[in-house]
């Protein structure tokens, strides 16, 4: 079973990139290395990127983070480049004491690569409705009983048991 989860990036403050203001900023936000969504890059470059982008991403019950990346890539790279993370528990969200619907604001330090500070992101959560998941088909098991008479009026039902030589060295 999964919980969905409606996550708007807000904005992020003093976000550099080797000391330089940041260009194409996007949020990536992940429960896990299969699931993943991203936002548009920012309206506006520079420390203090904008986004205002909802994003909706399924997480396992047994999820115990929320991976929010933040990544920036010039016209001259092949790809984005990390700018700064951050692991956010689920128990941070799920507390057991908000209801469903209830909009967490929450604000982290990022972190690049190498550990060092880098900038703060600010997103809020809620948790809407449970995810649908498709109900895994099971087996039936057992006999149906109906009208059958039966000794004893229980029905017993056999295991049945091989029996094999034992293992010869």
């Amino acid at each position: 079973m999964k919980r969905r989860f409606e996550i708007t990036v807000i904005s992020s403050e003093d976000l550099r990139y080797h000391k330089k203001p940041l260009k194409n900023a996007i949020v990536v936000v992940r429960a896990d290395s299969d699931h993943h969504c991203m936002t548009k890059p920012a309206a506006e470059d520079g420390t203090n990127p904008r986004w205002n982008e909802k994003l909706f991403l399924d997480v396992p019950l047994h999820g115990g983070f929320i991976t929010v990346e933040v990544h920036c890539k010039q016209p001259s790279w092949r790809d984005h480049k990390l700018v700064g993370g951050v692991r956010i528990p689920v128990s941070d969200i799920l507390d057991g004491l908000t209801p469903e619907n209830y909009v967490h604001f929450l604000s982290y330090r990022l972190r690049d690569n190498y550990g060092i500070s880098n900038g703060i992101i600010n997103i809020s959560v809620k948790l809407t409705a449970p995810a649908y998941v498709m109900p895994e088909s099971q087996p039936e098991l057992g006999v149906p009983m109906g009208e059958r008479k039966v000794a004893g009026g229980v029905l017993v039902t056999g295991v049945p048991v091989w029996f094999a030589e034992p293992c010869r060295h």
